[in-house]
């Protein structure tokens, strides 16, 4: 009988077309799926918790896959990190139930937007934050998310619908934290492993039952108009309420996007 492991990996997005294999593009799947096979000597389907986009990174991404491979189920992470680039880690590993599935299984995921709110970009992040060199009011911002915890229809900050019946969403945590300001900031601070510890940053920590496509860094967008004074904190309720995309804000970049962990 295969054995089921799960896997706990750290990637750099930057270098790959997003997460979810493809034939002509190199993604951190395909690349982590090519490692996986070479270090057990044979095929093996990755799945994954999540498959996020192009240039977005992760801290805590999960994924599942059967083996006959009867190790020591420690060897795997040093075995598996010999295949692999250096932007991508496994750095844990454990056998799972056989009905274990790292997406279907998961209860809950959590993400972290970064802003660097800066009046001049950096070049050491700017594959790591999403910039913004305007003056961002994160009390406007605080009130304006609190309308978007709960349980509510995301259709108008999800950017393609076509194939999804449901765009009904549960936001369990949304916190919005200024590094190093004495602002109100969130109850929850972003990871201390993050690079927003580093400078002038604003973390935005999101995690809900699952999300839809580019449903965070739509997020993202209508609070940094919010806290820029473009719009109101109410609008964030017009918005939602509106279940209309055309409506939806703008589409932060994926650079900013952070993967962080994900519940079982």
């Amino acid at each position: 009988m295969k054995r089921n492991i799960k896997l706990c990996l750290q990637y750099d997005g930057t270098n790959y077309y997003g997460w979810q294999k493809q034939s002509n593009r190199v993604t951190v799947a395909g690349i982590l799926e090519q490692a996986v096979q070479k270090t057990i000597g044979e095929e093996a389907r990755i799945i994954a918790a999540s498959r996020i986009d192009a240039g977005a990174h992760a801290y805590g991404q999960v994924v599942n896959f059967q083996t006959d491979a009867g190790w020591d189920v420690s060897v795997f992470p040093k075995a598996i990190n010999c295949n692999l680039p250096r932007d991508i880690i496994v750095y844990d590993a454990c056998c799972m139930p056989s009905d274990f599935h790292a997406r279907f299984s998961a209860k809950w995921r959590k993400y972290q937007y970064l802003i660097l709110n800066s009046h001049f970009s950096s070049p050491f992040y700017r594959n790591y934050a999403c910039f913004f060199p305007h003056e961002l009011d994160i009390d406007r911002m605080i009130d304006g998310a609190a309308f978007l915890a709960g349980k509510h229809d995301f259709a108008s900050f999800c950017t393609e619908s076509k194939n999804i019946e449901n765009t009904v969403r549960t936001i369990s945590l949304l916190s919005i934290e200024k590094k190093g300001s004495t602002s109100r900031g969130s109850t929850i601070s972003a990871s201390t492993d993050s690079p927003s510890d580093k400078g002038n940053f604003i973390s935005i920590d999101i995690a809900a039952d699952a999300f839809l496509y580019g449903m965070i860094r739509s997020i993202a967008g209508i609070l940094i108009d919010v806290g820029r004074g473009r719009k109101s904190p109410e609008d964030v309720k017009m918005v939602l309420e509106a279940r209309d995309r055309t409506m939806g804000p703008m589409v932060r970049p994926a650079h900013g996007l952070y993967l962080m962990e994900v519940g079982y």
